[in-house]
């Protein structure tokens, strides 16, 4: 397992903030590095729907009773877990470290915890693999980092590829085509 820069950060801000939100773009590694880093907390992901039947019903229930010690993954799939968070977090702001929120970078999730939990949230954004994180734990020379089709990089465009959303346009009455929208990827210091 590959060691994240970011996990003296997120140690840091569960020591500041009642919740902290890792954001980033898909398949960066946000759960894995969470999960990894925060072995015996509850772990709910909106997108299974065992997890999100528990959530959706009844928010504020959910956070009285699963709110110490908790990660929420894909958050943009319940908009309105913000105002029902802040809620939650002003009834015992002293305490700190209660909550980690997971999610993909979307204007509108951004927006949200802007406007419901200034203050009380610390933001860590997770970009890919960068090369120092590679390099620190795999003796790995730059050139084989961008070259090798196994290495970080190949594996990063692969699953972008293999992960990217197909729009399809018409050019014209005869003729239409896929178009393929990438994420920028943010691979070197």
């Amino acid at each position: 397992m590959i060691k994240r820069l970011l996990s003296t950060k997120l140690a840091a801000f569960l020591k500041l903030f009642p919740v902290v939100a890792v954001v980033g773009p898909r398949q960066a590694g946000k759960t894995t590095f969470v999960k990894n880093e925060l072995r015996q907390w509850r772990y709910f992901d909106l997108e299974k729907p065992s997890d999100y039947n528990k959530l959706r019903p009844d928010v504020e229930y959910f956070f009285q009773e699963y709110g110490k010690h908790c990660i929420v993954d894909e958050v943009q799939e319940i908009p309105a877990i913000f105002s029902y968070l802040r809620s939650f977090i002003d009834s015992n702001r002293r305490k700190k470290g209660q909550i980690v929120l997971l999610g993909s970078v979307n204007p509108l999730l951004l927006k949200e915890i802007s406007e419901s939990l200034t203050g009380r949230i610390g933001l860590i954004e997770l970009s890919t693999l960068t090369y120092s994180e590679i390099h620190n734990n795999v003796k790995m020379n730059l050139e084989d980092f961008w070259l090798n089709p196994s290495s970080a990089v190949g594996r990063q465009i692969s699953s972008s590829i293999n992960h990217c959303d197909f729009e399809k346009s018409e050019l014209s009455s005869e003729a239409s085509f896929c178009r393929c929208k990438f994420s920028s990827v943010n691979l070197i210091n």
